[in-house]
């Protein structure tokens, strides 16, 4: 994965451009490009990139994604937008947050109270 190449194109402005290269880098399980990805996460004020990058971070499967998502779940910034970033927790161990989840699905949109139906289902037994 050419990091520079997905700097440059997170960096740009170009949402296509941004697209292509978190969709390569979400084929490489590259702690630096994980890096990478969190700190945009992170950063970024553009809920689609946002969107994308975290789903590539559940694709790519490392845990260091976990805490990045949950902070930004718990972000008024994201409130609205908050689905797809539950979506990208599913493989993950999220187990030390199902307070949270619990408080989504009382008080979160139809999507935000499915998907933190769907993360807590494994639990209900």
């Amino acid at each position: 994965m050419d990091l520079i190449r997905l700097e440059q194109a997170l960096k740009s402005g170009n949402q296509n451009e941004a697209s292509s290269a978190i969709s390569e880098a979400s084929r490489h399980n590259n702690e630096e490009v994980v890096i990478m990805l969190i700190e945009h996460l992170r950063n970024t004020d553009n809920k689609i990139l946002r969107n994308e990058i975290a789903i590539a971070l559940s694709d790519i499967r490392n845990p260091m994604a976990v805490e990045p998502i949950i902070e930004l779940l718990m972000n008024p910034k994201t409130l609205g937008n908050r689905g797809s970033l539950l979506y990208a927790l599913r493989p993950f161990d999220y187990s030390s947050h199902l307070e949270l989840l619990v408080d989504f699905m009382i008080n979160g949109s139809f999507e935000v109270r499915y998907e933190s139906k769907n993360l807590l289902q494994p639990f209900a037994n």
